[in-house]
Formats: C-alpha cells, structure tokens, sequence
C-alpha cells in the first residue's frame, strides 16, 4: 500500500471525512459535514494550552447574531493509538461549536449552523518534532507559551492546577483577551503563574508557595487600596470605586495592580 493510499485509509473511518486536497503523502485537507463533525471525539493535542471558554463564548456569540454558515478549518494531527484526531489549532472555535450544539436544535431553523461544512488540515505520522514546528508556524502571530512547547509536564502540570484553581474560584474575574481592571484573560494569568515558578524554583515538593504567595499578595493589595484614599493609591492611580467594590465582592484584588506593579510585588516577596 503507497503512502498516500495509507493516508486515506487511516482517515476512511471517520463518518463523512472526505479529502479535498493531498498536499503531500502525510498531509491533507478534508472536508466535513457539521453533522458528522459534531461526532467527531476530537482531542487536545498534549502540547496545546487549554481552551479560554470565554474566549469561546465569545465566538459562539458572534456567530449566533450573525447566524452565517459557518467556515472554520482546524489544524489536526491523527492519533494512531487512539484512532482520533487532535486539534493543533482552532480549539476555541472547537468549544465555540461544542456551545453552539448544546443551545441550538437541529431544525429548519438552525440549519445556518447544522448545513455548514468544516476544512480540517490533517497531519499523519509526523514526528513530534515536525508537528511542534507546525504549532509554532501557525502561531507566530500569537505567541504560544514555552509551558506549552516544552517537555516539563511536572511544571505543566502544577502551574495548571493552580490556574484551573482560581480560574474555577474566581470566574468572574478572567474574560477574553480584551479585559478591563479588575480583570485578566487565562492566558495572561498563566504567564503569571510561570513567573513564579521559575522565580522562586517551584517543584512538586513546594508547589504549595505559589498558593502562598499569591494570597499573601493579594493581602498586601488589599492593605494598600483599603488604608488609603482611592485617588492616593500606590496600586494603580487610576482605579474607580466600581473596580475595587467588585474585588471586595469576590475577595480577589490580585488584579486591580498594574501588570508592572503586580510583577514587582512578586520580586519583592520575601520567603
């Protein structure tokens, strides 16, 4: 069996993949119907950041005010093990859909989203090397984390489950990439949490510190914003009384700082 035969074997049980373009023996672009989509048990690629579902809804809302066909395409890898495909890019519009599913019902109506076709951009037998290449070229123009190109899954896997810790505690305070004080995106809390990872030599045995310094951080904030009038603040000069009641609402005042500021209060922390 050639190699581009093979190619199309591997993918021939996925219900209603169809290749429109073989870009090379272990490459192609397929086509696919939203129905036979939505069945697809897609995985995260291992390396990949975790989805913002803010950022999700976010499109989820967009494309239900428009309510146009929609034109996505995914950048995938196959998993042989697994005989499932892994999203290397596009796991926001993914999620996007996934929200879509739940609130739409396959009618006349709808059919705007269930008629629509989807291009996934399929890799096959790619070598880890080469797929973490492709990830870095499709991102350029947004910048991946190291954390998620690296092989340290010890540091992976702690600054995760610190971030899914406040992510899940303090939800309303992480909205997309276009937040106002006092909030932040995941993304950028993540860059934070690396921060101190890599600053204070965090490791399995430890882990706990970064809990530690954050909540102490968060105390001397707000020690700082409360001792004080608003206007005269050394946090951030430009903070409103709406900012800093909705911080004493949910106990978090991490964000109402500068990212400079915050950063420096890091540094300044004293084991």
């Amino acid at each position: 069996m050639s190699s581009s035969t093979k190619t199309s074997s591997e993918l021939s049980h996925f219900v209603g993949l169809k290749i429109v373009i073989k870009h090379s023996p272990t490459h192609c672009t397929c086509k696919i119907k939203m129905n036979n989509f939505l069945m697809l048990n897609i995985l995260r690629w291992k390396f990949n950041r975790p989805a913002n579902l803010e950022r999700s809804q976010e499109i989820a809302n967009s494309l239900l005010h428009k309510k146009q066909p929609l034109s996505f395409i995914f950048q995938c890898i196959y998993n042989k093990e697994e005989k499932k495909l892994e999203i290397i890019d596009g796991l926001h519009r993914y999620y996007a859909i996934k929200i879509l599913k739940e609130q739409l019902e396959d009618n006349e109506r709808n059919e705007w989203f269930y008629n629509s076709y989807l291009l996934i951009e399929c890799k096959i037998n790619n070598t880890e090397g080469e797929v973490i290449d492709w990830f870095q070229s499709i991102n350029k123009c947004s910048p991946v984390l190291d954390l998620y190109v690296n092989r340290n899954d010890e540091k992976r896997e702690i600054v995760e489950e610190v971030v899914n810790e406040y992510y899940s505690k303090y939800t309303v305070h992480f909205k997309g990439l276009n937040h106002n004080i006092p909030n932040t995106s995941r993304e950028k809390f993540t860059e934070l949490i690396c921060y101190i990872y890599d600053s204070f030599n965090i490791s399995l045995e430890n882990k706990k510190l970064i809990t530690k310094i954050l909540e102490h951080i968060n105390n001397d904030i707000l020690d700082k914003i409360g001792s004080v009038k608003l206007s005269e603040n050394k946090i951030n000069p430009k903070l409103t009384k709406s900012q800093v009641d909705k911080c004493y609402k949910s106990g978090l005042f991490l964000f109402l700082a500068t990212k400079n500021k915050l950063y420096q209060l890091i540094t300044e922390y004293k084991l």
